[in-house]
């Protein structure tokens, strides 16, 4: 792994576990054992580093999930659904992160476009699915809504709902279609 990604998979990891607070140059050369230098060298100063995080999380958060669903062979829309599903289901580490990324998104304009453009993304390639599944696009677009809300709802809770629960329920409310 290059050191910039150690910065960045070492800043979701306290992300998740304390909050953006402690998400200090202090923090991650402690924990990382790298210097100031290699983080000013990688990110110019926290808020390229935040920039960065939040690209970072966009990536590890959605986009593979979207490019391991959209790897299943084309015309197939359900299967990648599937897929999906069972992709974010074997995922147990994301709901700390999430409900991390949202706090910071409540009281930061940068974080907040961030998880804005992320949510429509995550939402829009539901509903392009669900589009291909049913034929109906205002349909599709309530249940890609529906569906994410019952993830995002998953990882508030309490106690937690298993995300094989979550997956049961989104087989529940996609047998509609």
């Amino acid at each position: 792994m290059s050191s910039r990604d150690r910065w960045l998979e070492t800043g979701l990891a306290v992300l998740a576990d304390e909050g953006i607070k402690a998400v200090t140059i202090e923090r991650l050369c402690d924990d990382i054992g790298l210097s100031k230098g290699s983080f000013y060298h990688h990110f110019g100063g926290a808020g390229g580093y935040h920039t960065a995080l939040l690209a970072y999380f966009e990536e590890r958060e959605t986009a593979r999930y979207v490019a391991a669903a959209e790897a299943v062979p084309a015309g197939d829309a359900r299967a990648r659904l599937d897929h999906l599903k069972a992709l974010v289901a074997g995922s147990d580490d994301s709901a700390a992160l999430e409900r991390a990324v949202r706090a910071w998104a409540a009281q930061d304009g940068v974080a907040r476009e961030a998880l804005e453009r992320i949510d429509a993304r995550r939402i829009g390639y539901l509903q392009q699915l669900l589009v291909e599944i049913t034929g109906r696009r205002a349909e599709a677009a309530d249940l890609a809504r529906i569906v994410y809300l019952v993830l995002l709802g998953s990882y508030h809770v309490l106690p937690p709902v298993p995300l094989k629960d979550v997956e049961r329920l989104w087989t529940r409310i996609l047998a509609t279609t």
